[in-house]
């Protein structure tokens, strides 16, 4: 079913939100997929998140992306999505023709072990669950993104959005892992 976070598109076209598992749930019925939602509240696309190790959301041993914020850029060109459950790491997402091309990801450094000898006498105590990244987009620079991640760990990343088309007519896309000629 629907989970948070849920965010509102600058542009006021969309709402987009997750959904994990299930029916509609990634490409296997397993993953997360990100959902628009129109105004009138019907569902119109959306796309299957890929882990941070790469697959279509949960197969060959990696689990599913859990999507820990979504934020768009100011000016609604890029969809920022942190993801948590594996590898913290931060993707960028851009829509074109109603395509969904992944243009980034940034993985995120564990923070630093504030206990590295490992004996603090837990008596066997779990784990604590790695850091979820927080994603604020600045409102001066449309593609500067902010990421709050671990104990006080702050990133501003620049990113720049080009087009290069050469004398041929041949445009390269990116998209995940594979580069998209035309």
């Amino acid at each position: 079913g629907l989970a948070s976070p849920v965010t509102w598109q600058p542009n006021s076209r969309h709402i987009y939100g997750v959904v994990n598992g299930g029916p509609g749930g990634g490409d296997g019925g397993d993953g997360s997929r990100v959902v628009l939602f129109e105004r009138n509240g019907l569902t119109h696309g959306g796309f299957g998140l890929v882990s941070a190790a790469g697959d279509g959301g949960g197969g060959g041993g990696a689990p599913p992306p859990n999507v820990s914020s979504i934020a768009w850029s100011p000016d609604s060109e890029v969809l920022a999505i942190g993801l948590a459950g594996g590898p913290p790491s931060v993707q960028l997402w851009r829509r074109a023709n109603w395509h969904w091309y992944l243009k980034r990801e940034v993985r995120l450094l564990p923070p630093p072990d504030p206990n590295p000898g490992g004996g603090g006498g837990g008596g066997g105590a779990a784990a604590a669950s790695p850091p979820r990244p927080c994603l604020a987009w600045d409102e001066a620079a449309p593609l500067r993104l902010r990421i709050a991640h671990g104990a006080g760990s702050l990133r501003a990343l620049d990113f720049g959005l080009d087009v290069s088309v050469s004398s041929a007519g041949t445009a390269a896309v990116v998209d995940s892992t594979h580069v998209l000629l035309t």
